[in-house]
């Protein structure tokens, strides 16, 4: 299994975890990993006490995000979406995580409308 933290080692992601401590942290905020792949940020933001939801276009990618999680004591929420059509109530999270994946979106103005 992939470890948890493994994909938010990055430079450019580090800077985005200082800001997430700078906001107060994640326990307790909504959080929606679009595009989560195989949910190694996904499960990192629930090891934090976050609320988590996984996104993919893949439900097989979904599915190993959420045994993931269970593999290391915590959940997290599958939803079988594109980027461009979220399969999520809009306006209910309180960090959205979109990494490695805008590439792979044809309507970017549609992803970024939700």
């Amino acid at each position: 299994m992939c470890g948890p933290r493994s994909s938010l080692d990055r430079p450019g992601n580090r800077c985005i975890l200082r800001q997430i401590d700078l906001r107060g942290g994640l326990k307790g905020k909504r959080v929606l990993d679009v595009g989560a792949g195989l949910g190694e940020s996904s499960v990192y933001f629930a090891l934090q006490g976050a609320d988590v939801t996984t996104t993919d276009i893949s439900p097989e990618m979904v599915a190993f995000a959420q045994r993931l999680a269970e593999h290391h004591g915590t959940s997290v929420r599958g939803a079988v979406s594109t980027g461009e059509s979220l399969n999520v109530d809009p306006g209910s999270f309180d960090y959205v995580y979109i990494a490695n994946t805008v590439h792979h979106v044809v309507d970017r103005a549609a992803m970024w409308s939700r």
